[in-house]
């Protein structure tokens, strides 16, 4: 009952998705898209029914999409603006999601390489879409949920430190001691930039103590700006 809506994925390029035939396997039988997600709709008892695409396989056919998804039904559509065949690492199409936006009346959200504040403005702007969907961008700087909503990039050392505590707690209470070995990756990425990072990472490799990690944390990250 805590569930607003259904999502269906036609956006995953891993290979083993799509030689299945899911995933962004859908964007090449855009008919059997359509099927799946109007019986999604028909059935489901939940308010709303969404997709998450691409820009196509290997061809871009954004227009194409956009109209097969809205007209089977879809409340929303949220697009990562890359074709499979981009993978995670080919430059962003924002106007092929703009393409998209234009098409459709149903919100749009964009997706790809958002990983800044200000990378938000300029995308929203240019796209002229409804809002970002972020991913990688939120790894090492989950903060930026904060700025956009918000709309101010500042973000002072001491909430950043009270966050990444935060995180850490929660591993452990969920993980229990693999929730540290977990971590480690976190903090690579969160101490990023800062003075000292490549020893503070050497040592968290090595680190196999619950407390002493979170003593590291706490001496590492300033609590000032």
């Amino acid at each position: 009952d805590w569930i607003d809506g259904i999502d269906l994925n036609c956006g995953c390029p891993a290979p083993k998705v799509f030689h299945h035939g899911s995933g962004s396997n859908l964007l090449g039988d855009l008919p059997r898209l359509q099927a799946i997600l109007g019986t999604i709709k028909k059935y489901s008892n939940k308010k709303y029914t969404t997709a998450k695409v691409r820009i196509g396989i290997t061809e871009k056919i954004p227009y194409d999409i956009a109209r097969a998804v809205e007209d089977a039904g879809a409340d929303m559509i949220s697009v990562h603006g890359r074709t499979k065949a981009g993978g995670y690492k080919s430059e962003v199409d924002y106007d092929a999601i703009k393409i998209i936006k234009d098409a459709v009346k149903v919100p749009v959200i964009a997706n790809g390489d958002i990983t800044s504040y200000q990378k938000a403005k300029d995308v929203l702007a240019h796209t002229g879409a409804d809002g970002v969907m972020i991913g990688r961008g939120a790894v090492g700087s989950p903060w930026i949920f904060h700025q956009i909503a918000t709309g101010n990039e500042f973000v002072s050392n001491a909430l950043k430190k009270q966050i990444i505590s935060e995180h850490y707690e929660s591993m452990i209470n969920h993980y229990g001691y693999h929730g540290m070995i977990m971590f480690r990756k976190h903090l690579h990425t969160y101490s990023k930039g800062y003075d000292g990072a490549s020893e503070f990472r050497q040592a968290v490799n090595f680190t196999v103590d619950i407390g002493q990690m979170r003593e590291m944390i706490n001496s590492f990250f300033p609590d000032y700006d």
